[in-house]
């Protein structure tokens, strides 16, 4: 099986242009062996939901900073959750939905189906639930069930505004929708430049944004449609979008009053202030995928993956004091508490006990002489406090010291990537 690196991210959009504020995304929390499949903000907060191979995970923040992790006791991976009037919905790889009130304890409320489900939304009608197979499931209370298949194709992403509900679904030889008007569901194949079979790349997302008035869709291959509905027949009139040098996957999209914001493998990130015209604003290395991205205040945050071992979860974000991602023999270093950061000397530092850990060394502060040891079975080195390129200082109470200094005085080679904003360490 395929091992990944999950990432939640923080990216800050300056909305007077088109650019980020910042090109990197630090990590500011950790977690081991966990998947995430799915990204809301809800109910004032941000939330997250998946598993840890063997029981589904849901992690929490009420501002974007500070995250909460709970393991429920569900033998299941959770890919997609919803909220309205107090109640909580999770649906589930295995085609289950569970209810809750408080995030905490759940309650099964239906179990009859054998298709993955993939997402959830409320509509402000009811609940709609997407899944394999053209799986639909609805719900006005959480409670009680309606299930019906719409597609022999697998649904992938699903979105609404006040007239109606539109799902698109994984199809190579057609490209179709299904819009859902007065309690029915019509499908209608989208016509681009008079395109209606053969290949077409798969569509991946879709979201709506109310300020600007359009449904705008994703898709592999720098895919990007938005479209103006005609009546006349069962077809919808897309637009297809032309962004230079973008021939990466788009996984996600998103919005806020002012933009789209849509995001992909090798990290590509494009945005558009009216759905029709779109630039690349940046990306994070070919080995990092977005695929999931919410706004949350005045921020957008997103999911990431490194495909590298072992599996891990990321929180990250864009910080003032430029924190630092660190690979030790290509592997990221969890560094939970205090993140690895450029100090007022240009250098990157990071915890005593985390870098002493990775190495295998033993540690002692002799605080009499304002001394740290770090012992290999190879090499002794000290670190005096405040003292030289070996200056060590604290940051939030903890014990920080020069990265390059020690990794080489313990035998490592040491580089900056400023395109990765990372430091890749051998030893």
């Amino acid at each position: 099986m395929k091992l990944i690196y999950i990432v939640v991210i923080l990216l800050v959009i300056n909305f007077g242009n088109t650019t980020l504020a910042s090109e990197h995304w630090n990590t500011i929390h950790t977690e081991d062996d966990l998947t995430l499949n799915s990204l809301i903000q809800e109910d004032n907060k941000l939330i997250a939901v998946g598993s840890d191979d063997y029981r589904g995970v849901i992690i929490t923040s009420n501002n974007g900073t500070n995250w909460s992790t709970t393991t429920t006791d569900i033998t299941d991976e959770f890919t997609g959750i919803a909220y309205n009037n107090d109640i909580w919905i999770l649906v589930t790889k295995k085609g289950t939905i569970y209810s809750s009130e408080d995030l905490n304890t759940w309650e099964m409320q239906f179990d009859e189906n054998n298709n993955r489900l993939s997402d959830i939304i409320w509509n402000d009608d009811e609940f709609i639930a997407i899944g394999d197979s053209g799986t639909v499931l609805t719900s006005q209370d959480g409670t009680d069930w309606e299930t019906e298949s719409i597609s022999s194709n697998d649904l992938k992403g699903i979105a609404w505004n006040d007239d109606k509900t539109i799902v698109i679904e994984k199809n190579h030889n057609y490209a179709e929708v299904y819009i859902l008007e007065d309690e029915e569901w019509e499908r209608k194949v989208i016509d681009y430049e008079g395109l209606t079979g053969g290949y077409f790349p798969i569509l991946n997302d879709i979201t709506y944004n109310e300020e600007i008035e359009k449904f705008v869709s994703v898709g592999d291959y720098g895919t990007i449609f938005y479209y103006d509905e005609d009546d006349e027949n069962d077809k919808l009139n897309w637009k297809k979008v032309e962004v230079a040098d973008l021939n990466d996957h788009l996984y996600a999209i998103a919005s806020n009053d002012e933009k789209f914001i849509a995001v992909g493998n090798n990290s590509t990130m494009v945005t558009s202030y009216n759905g029709r015209d779109w630039s690349k604003v940046g990306n994070q290395g070919k080995n990092h995928n977005l695929y999931d991205i919410v706004q949350y205040r005045n921020d957008f945050f997103a999911l990431r993956a490194f495909n590298l071992e072992p599996r891990k979860s990321f929180i990250v974000t864009d910080q003032k004091d430029e924190t630092v991602d660190v690979f030790i023999n290509d592997e990221l270093l969890a560094i939970k508490d205090q993140p690895a950061f450029i100090d007022n000397n240009n250098n990157t530092v990071v915890p005593l006990r985390t870098i002493s850990d990775a190495f295998g060394a033993k540690t002692r502060w002799i605080g009499s002489k304002r001394l740290v040891t770090i012992e290999t079975s190879e090499q002794n080195t000290k670190l005096y406090l405040d003292q030289d390129n070996s200056t060590t200082i604290t940051k939030n109470n903890r014990l920080v010291v020069p990265l390059r200094f020690v990794s080489e005085k313990l035998g490592a080679t040491v580089e900056w990537s400023q395109k990765d904003h990372a430091v890749y360490i051998e030893k």
